[in-house]
This record gives structure tokens, sequence and C-alpha cells, in this order.
């Protein structure tokens, strides 16, 4: 959940034009939806010179600044078509535009309106379902791919306030840079590598991501730009209100290609943080969770926004092996971050987190000969690897640790996922990930991780997978957006598990028992994001009560 927030701002439209059907892996255009001119000339068989056209119709110096390719380019073409679900869906376009600007994007939806072409959009292209691509052997379509468009601009306004202005090309890992410069901060997940957005580590006392939109720049169906902006910023229309409501957390495709976004960012004295990380054993972690499910009966530490805790189990012995030979191993580790505001007295808080943070690693015990009641770290240093030691170094917060937000979002937080290689390797993946509103049981939670803890692989050589699954807290109530499609803002604890597979393993099955058992530790509630989404996705077939916590939410996005 917390790394995976995977494109994508999560308001990020991965496919552009939804269908009166409301299924988010089959979008297409209206015939005849454009705002081209008669006077235009468009040849529906050569995209690059009919885009360049109407780029020009735009008037003044407008030229067409992108790219356009097709099969025929070859290894240029399989590069950029390449994203997280290629390995698992089809994801070849007719053709792949790649825009440099928002003319660019106007002029390939005109483009593709006019000459009959289903429409996708692509950012970081981590959509779990592919739905930021599409297959054109099967339907005439294109992709825009808008991840040169990457600007990032702060502002400061009058009020003294800053708002920072992004390009959907951006990436985390070149976001954080520029906040930490300006003291700045805005919460998102942990996958450097991904498009800008999500919900992460920090999100708990801070937010979603998406609940720090000021306003947003986006394309629609006929090639209009219209600049969207908050209800609670101006005075607002009905367009505006309802292009926002349906964006800010609707389905991962339908609406529009999102050209730029505004944010108002979190200012760094406002708050301080915390935080720890530990890279420990599979009975150690066992200790904390069930220490952790003690503490979640406890109404002051449940209402305590101070807190964020995640827990992760990496099955990396595989595909490590591959780098470290007989060294390769699997991490399970806790992340604790505590976010206290900027008047608090900052010794204090810290002894509160400290004493939080103890209970738990201090439930580490000696069980079996899996556990050694260390950290990773230093049992790399027993072993005389200390390069192992830097690269997967346990981490710990101290009084004196000034270090702002933003800095241990990038130094601690962030994951480089992409020097995995992954999607070029073509791997198999499934993934899903539920949320529901109350916390499970200290059983229920050992359940779910001895039922996740199966995938971990012991044979470096023989058990052909990797895998990672966090449980933790999603953003919860007091951080709720307001009126906008956004789901199940309510809920509580969240479970996100990727499986790859080396060998083409089908663990299917496996996953469904996960879920199940998910679904039934947070009362039989069944709760999806969109980001996330797998199995049927089609929303008028049934599915849109997993995606919508009401049927009136889900009807107003079809109205």
């Amino acid at each position: 959940m917390f790394q995976h927030a995977h494109n994508l701002f999560l308001f990020f439209l991965n496919s552009a034009f939804a269908t009166a059907s409301g299924s988010i892996d089959s979008i297409c255009l209206r015939t005849g939806n454009t705002a081209l001119s008669d006077n235009v000339l468009v040849n529906c068989d050569d995209v690059l010179s009919s885009i360049e056209t109407i780029t020009q119709s735009f008037g003044g110096s407008t030229s067409f600044g992108g790219a356009v390719l097709s099969a025929i380019d070859g290894e240029a073409y399989t590069h950029a078509s390449k994203q997280y679900a290629s390995a698992v869906v089809a994801t070849a376009p007719s053709y792949i535009v790649q825009a440099t600007k928002q003319t660019d994007v106007q002029a390939a939806v005109m483009f593709a309106a006019h000459c009959e072409y289903k429409v996708t959009a692509r950012s970081g292209g981590h959509s779990y379902i592919g739905s930021s691509s599409c297959d054109g052997s099967q339907v005439p379509c294109i992709q825009i791919d808008v991840g040169n468009i990457s600007h990032i601009e702060v502002t400061e306004l009058p009020t003294g306030s800053n708002q920072v202005e992004v390009g959907p090309g951006v990436q985390l890992v070149d976001l954080y840079p520029v906040l930490m410069d300006n003291d700045l901060y805005i919460p998102a997940g942990e996958c450097g590598g991904v498009g800008v957005g999500g919900f992460g580590h920090f999100g708990r006392s801070l937010g979603r991501f998406n609940s720090h939109v000021a306003a947003f720049d986006i394309v629609l169906a006929d090639g209009s730009l219209v600049t969207v902006s908050s209800p609670q910023n101006k005075v607002s229309s009905k367009l505006n209100d309802d292009i926002w409501y349906a964006v800010i957390g609707g389905a991962s495709g339908s609406f529009g290609v999102i050209v730029d976004t505004t944010f108002n960012p979190v200012k760094e004295s406002d708050h301080f943080a915390f935080s720890w990380r530990s890279n420990t054993t599979k009975h150690s972690i066992k200790n904390m969770l069930e220490e952790y499910a003690k503490m979640l009966t406890n109404e002051d530490f449940i209402n305590d926004l101070r807190w964020n805790i995640v827990f992760t189990l990496n099955g990396a012995k595989t595909l490590l092996f591959q780098q470290l030979g007989p060294h390769a191993f699997n991490s399970y580790k806790i992340h604790f971050n505590w976010v206290a505001p900027g008047a608090s007295n900052r010794t204090q808080s810290f002894s509160e987190a400290q004493a939080i943070f103890d209970r738990l690693f201090n439930a580490y015990t000696f069980q079996g000969n899996d556990s050694m009641c260390i950290t990773l770290d230093q049992h790399f240093e027993a072993l005389g690897v200390p390069q192992l030691k830097t690269r997967f170094s346990s981490t710990y917060a101290t009084a004196s640790d000034l270090k702002s937000i933003s800095e241990l979002h990038k130094d601690v937080i962030l994951v480089d996922w992409g020097s995995l290689r992954l999607e070029e390797r073509g791997i198999p993946l499934k993934s899903s990930y539920q949320q529901g509103p109350k916390y499970p049981s200290s059983d229920d939670l050992l359940k779910l991780f001895d039922l996740t803890d199966v995938l971990v692989p012991t044979d470096q050589q023989r058990d052909e997978r990797f895998l990672i699954a966090q449980i933790g807290a999603p953003p919860g109530t007091s951080n709720t957006i307001g009126n906008v499609a956004q789901p199940f803002q309510d809920d509580v604890f969240g479970f996100v598990v990727d499986v790859w597979s080396f060998d083409g393993a089908d663990y299917s099955q496996h996953q469904h028992e996960l879920q199940d058992l998910v679904i039934s530790s947070v009362g039989g509630i069944d709760h999806r994001v969109f980001w996330a989404a797998y199995e049927d996705t089609c929303l008028e077939c049934g599915a849109s009560g997993k995606y919508y916590e009401s049927q009136s939410k889900y009807d107003r996005l079809r109205s």
C-alpha cells in the first residue's frame, strides 16, 4: 500500500475517457466528440503530420514538441510501451504520443476523437491493471505519455504561504530535493521512481497526497484545457465542482488528461518528525505485531495521530541471490514515524515517541534459529560484510536529529525499486490491496502474517519469486478530503501484497486466501482502491460496491 501509490497522482487519469459502462479497463471516446474546426485537415492514416497540423491551428508559434511512435519504430516503441503490468496484460498501443507540453496533449486528444481512437494516458506507467496503456490489436488506440511534462515550480503567495506546481511526469525522487530546498513537505508514497502521489509513511498524520491538491489543469474529451480549483478556493461553477469531484479519487481513467497540478504543501516549521526503521527477523516481527494489536485496543493510542506504523515483508532471497550470492536474505521490517506539531516541546515529544517505539522494539525474543534478537546491520557486521550493513542498515531517531520531514522521506522512506528492473525482465506480477474500517485482532494479524510468510522464498535457487507485502494504517478520518469521489476515507487498516513469479507460477489462489482473510478480519467488508485494482473492474457489472461506499457516489460519477 504505502510504497504502492504507484502512479500516480491517485487522481492522475491513466486512461482518459469513460464509457457509459463505467468500466475502468474499457474506456473510449464518443464518436465525433471533437473541437476541430472544419478547415483543419486531418489524415487519420498519418498521425504525426495530423497532430502537427492540429497544433499549428492553435495559432501563434505553437508547434508539436513531442514524438509519435508505433511498432515500426522497433526498440524505441518496445521500450516506451513497457510498464508495470506488461507481463500480465497487453500494453501495445497502436501509437504512442510522447508529449512535452499541454498543447501536444490537446492535439493528440483532438486527433484521437476525430479518427475514433481509444485514448489512454500514462505518467509513471504503474497501474496494476495496465489502465495506462491499451491493446491496439483489439481496438485502435493511442497512449498519450506525459512523462516528459516534468516541471516543478515553487511560488510564494501574497499571504506568505507557498504552492508547488508540478507536471504529471515528475517522480517522487525529483520532487523531494526541491521541497527540501524550500522547507516544504507533501506526504506521498515510497517508490522513488514513480509518478508523484499516493499515501505513505507520514500520511496518518498529514493526510493523503491528494488532500493537498489546490488546482489542476486538465485536457477534456474535446481537447479543451480547463483549470479546475478546489471549491474551497474560489467561487466555483457546476463544471468545476463536478470535475473536481470526479478526478480527486475517481476511477483510474475516465475524465481527462492531467497536465499540471498545484499543491498546498506543509510548512516544515509547522511540524517536526522522528523516524525509526528496524530490519529484523520473522519471529521478532510477529511479536511486534502482537504487541501492536494490544496497543490498538487503547482508545488514547488510536486517537493519537502522531504515530505512523508500517510492517513490511520483503521476500527478496531469490532476487538478491543474483547479486549477493550466499548472503542473500529476506527482510522483515518495521517503519515507525512520529509527526508532532511544530510548537510542541521537542524533547518531550521524542520521549513519548521513544516510549511507543520501545514497546514494539522490546517485543524481540529468541525463538528458533531464525531469530537473532539483533538488527540486520549488526548481523552483517558480525559476518564481516560491511557493504551490506550500509545497504540494509537500520536507522534510529535521536532527540537532536534535526532532519526535516522531506529529508526523512527522501533518506529513509524512498526506495529505488526500479533498479530491480522487474518490468524490463517481463516478470509476471500478482498484486492486490485491501483496506477496512476496523483494526484486525491479534489473532487475525498473526494469521495474516503467517499466510503471507508462506510466499517468502526460503531457497534462493528453487523458490523463484519476489514478494513485497505491507501491513499498516492508511490516512483516516482526520484527513478526509471533502466533497470528492475518493472512497473509504474512514478506513483505518490496509494490506498490500505483490508477488513476482520468475518461473511463471500462478499465486492467484493464495492471494484470494489473503484477501478473504483481510475481509473477514475487518468485519466482512471488501474495500479496494483504484491504484491497486484487480480482478473484475467492471463497475457497471457489480464491482462498484468494492470501490465506492455508496451507490450515490458512483451514480454521481456516471451522471
